[in-house]
């Protein structure tokens, strides 16, 4: 009982130190990053943030799955870049903010209606689709993204012996 209880309020302390170790890592890459936007900045470390409590947090939660993680920030930057071209094609721009939000909007619900039917929800990756429709002035905020994702995946694959739910 008594190594089930320290095993158990260990687990209460590393688990945040390793939550706090990536997202001070992530927030300084897209701050030393000169291409990223306030907004990409804002959302794409907000939805980063999201998925690191859910991996680190509630590990044994479907979200947290590592499937999840990538198919679902890869169908949200996807289903946002296909928008963002629409609105180009479109000829809408940026000062037009009426229609953008309204292609954001779709965007995040084209994006949540294939995480369902291919059963990866991650909620915190629609995140991703508004940034690349609202707000996206180059790649760099998609690598960074996708390469965050990637190490939170082999972080959880590395450590998902030892995880467990923090509530």
């Amino acid at each position: 009982m008594t190594t089930l209880l320290s095993r158990t309020y260990w687990n209460y302390i590393w688990q945040p130190l390793i939550i706090f170790a990536f997202l001070a890592i992530i927030l300084n890459v897209f701050l030393f990053t000169e291409h990223v936007s306030d907004i990409a900045w804002a959302v794409g470390t907000g939805s980063l943030a999201s998925s690191a409590y859910l991996v680190f947090a509630k590990p044994s939660t479907v979200s947290a799955r590592p499937l999840c993680l990538i198919v679902s920030y890869v169908l949200a930057i996807t289903c946002g870049l296909v928008t963002h071209y629409l609105g180009d094609l479109l000829l809408l721009t940026h000062d037009q903010l009426f229609w953008m939000s309204f292609l954001a909007a779709f965007s995040a619900t084209i994006t949540l209606l294939f995480m369902v039917w291919m059963n990866v929800e991650h909620p915190p990756a629609i995140g991703m689709a508004l940034v690349c429709v609202i707000d996206l002035r180059d790649y760099h905020t998609l690598i960074i993204v996708l390469g965050a994702v990637t190490v939170l995946v082999i972080l959880k694959l590395a450590l998902s012996r030892w995880l467990r739910d923090l509530y």
